[in-house]
């Protein structure tokens, strides 16, 4: 049994795992259990007032510490889901594979191209991701969003660009009938 390769492979870019929010909660909630782990009883021995929770410091600061794993668990599940999103391009079919746990595997014929459009927001040009739309003969067509090197990609999908002699003989086809 001959097993084919794909020829090339999109892949997601993790650097949508890193959203600002996640990072803001991880630094703030480990910057304060840091500061209560290292300097809680000097700040606790110098306020009055605060005397009454010396005790406390050590839950106080797992408990930051464990709102600071919570976002970054977050990013890290958010990286595995966005590695196991992905789209295989062959000669004659495409197929788009998604699921870490439920694995779905879509798999649809890959005809000729008509157009390839790449958009690339000003952070996509930075870190080299963008979205790629593929306009192919019939009702084939496949949206790729947030795609690593969507430039590489665009330069495979143009080998397979619909030729001018099969434009004509398309066009002499529907004119005789």
């Amino acid at each position: 049994m001959k097993v084919s390769r794909p020829h090339i492979i999109a892949r997601k870019s993790i650097l949508l795992a890193f959203k600002f929010r996640r990072i803001f909660f991880f630094l703030v909630f480990a910057a304060l259990a840091a500061v209560i782990a290292l300097m809680g009883n000097d700040i606790v021995a110098s306020v009055e007032i605060l005397n009454p929770i010396a005790s406390f410091l050590p839950i106080i600061a797992a408990v930051f510490a464990v709102l600071a794993v919570i976002p970054l668990m977050g990013i890290i599940i958010r990286i595995i889901v966005l590695r196991h999103i992905y789209v295989e391009f062959y000669d004659m079919y495409v197929v788009k594979r998604r699921g870490v746990f439920n694995k779905t595997e879509e798999k649809c014929m890959f005809p000729k191209i008509l157009s390839v459009n790449v958009y690339r927001s000003f952070w996509g040009r930075i870190f080299g991701y963008g979205n790629i739309s593929i306009d192919a003969i019939g009702k084939w067509d496949v949206d790729l969003t947030n795609i690593k090197k969507p430039k590489y990609i665009r330069k495979y999908l143009e080998t397979h660009f619909i030729s001018a002699k099969e434009i004509r003989s398309m066009r002499q086809t529907v004119v005789t009938q």
